[in-house]
């Protein structure tokens, strides 16, 4: 970041960009706007050109009628003369296109130098003038890019212009070749006009003669066709009468059918009679076998019912027969644990006697030698 102006350099500097930006100003209403449409002025430019363009036409007819080296001399004045279009198209003041590049410019450069006047005064810094200049300077070197590319195009137009020339000398040889096959074509195509004459002859004559041919043999097919007709009509005389005797034998044979269908109907009414007689029979049978059949199972229900009553009993009787079974092992369990308890604590009924000595001892080894026996036991 730059570092911002003192005071002094502040109003230096404002004072010179304000007389710049009053001179643009200036410079921009001085510039006539009747040259943007001066009929006189744009008359005298389009006869220049027009001149200029005639001369060039000029050379390039002599180009095209010389031979060897006055080529190169037209070839040269061709490339002067270009130039000098060039040039005075780009260089005429009177141009619509330069005019607007100047106002063009010149409105810019007002225009940033107010920015960077309006920043100087605010900020004492010229960011904004540096930076537009990086940005004239890009594309400054866009436009040297474009200009370059333009030359390459330039160059590219001449080779182009050499192909040119080189694929019409291409195009003159081809169409002489091309109008010699043509002139061999039309003597051959005069050769197919007398052969196709002859072949025109020759079918005509040989479709007379299928034509004959065709004839008789359709004579000769119309004969075989009208005795195919001949035998066709006796089959049909045969068929038809083949045909009442089969219509007879079918009458006959409907009118006996008709008689049995007859009778196997009063067949039919009779058995259907007596197999309906017999279905109400089963139905009054079916009602009394249901009436059975409810009974049996009101029954069965009332002894599956009773068993099972039976069944829970039973089962009550031996859960509490298991019941007083484990009670009673249990108490046996008890009381012998409490008896052992009791001898070993020598308690209760097992409790030692107070007495003499002599009887003590004596008790004492007696019980001792008790005592040894349970242990052997044990």
């Amino acid at each position: 970041m730059e570092a911002a102006l003192n005071s002094v350099d502040k109003v230096c500097v404002s004072s010179v960009l304000e007389d710049c930006i009053d001179q643009l100003i200036i410079l921009g209403k001085t510039i006539p706007a009747s040259l943007y449409t001066d009929p006189f002025s744009a008359k005298v430019v389009q006869d220049d050109i027009a001149a200029i363009f005639e001369e060039q036409e000029r050379l390039l007819a002599l180009d095209s009628g010389s031979g060897g080296d006055p080529k190169k001399n037209v070839k040269r004045d061709i490339k002067a003369t270009t130039q000098l279009v060039r040039k005075g198209i780009m260089q005429n003041p009177l141009a619509n296109d330069n005019m607007k590049k100047i106002q063009q410019d010149r409105t810019h450069v007002e225009t940033v130098l107010s920015d960077c006047l309006e920043e100087i005064l605010r900020t004492g810094t010229f960011e904004g003038l540096t930076d537009s200049v990086v940005t004239e300077q890009v594309a400054k070197a866009k436009v040297a890019e474009v200009i370059e590319r333009e030359d390459d195009c330039k160059q590219r137009v001449k080779t182009l212009q050499k192909q040119i020339v080189e694929i019409n000398r291409l195009r003159e040889k081809e169409l002489e070749e091309r109008s010699e096959m043509i002139a061999h074509l039309k003597d051959q195509i005069q050769e197919l006009k007398a052969k196709t004459q002859m072949e025109a002859k020759f079918v005509k004559k040989s479709c007379t003669l299928s034509v004959t041919e065709q004839q008789k043999m359709n004579q000769m097919s119309e004969q075989d066709l009208e005795k195919e007709i001949q035998e066709l009509n006796k089959k049909i005389a045969e068929e038809s009468r083949c045909n009442y005797l089969i219509e007879e034998f079918l009458r006959n044979h409907t009118m006996k059918l008709s008689g049995l269908q007859e009778e196997w109907n009063q067949k039919s009414d009779t058995e259907v009679a007596r197999k309906r007689h017999e279905l109400d029979t089963l139905k009054m049978n079916r009602s009394q076998v249901l009436e059975a059949y409810s009974k049996l199972i009101h029954k069965f229900q009332e002894y599956e019912a009773v068993i099972e009553d039976e069944k829970r009993r039973q089962d009550a009787i031996k859960r509490k027969k298991l019941e007083n079974a484990r009670q009673l092992a249990s108490v046996i369990k008890i009381a012998t644990w409490w008896r052992r308890t009791m001898e070993r604590l020598k308690i209760g009924p097992f409790k030692k006697k107070k007495g003499k000595k002599g009887k003590g001892k004596g008790k004492g080894k007696g019980k001792g030698k008790g005592k040894g026996k349970k242990g052997k036991k044990k």
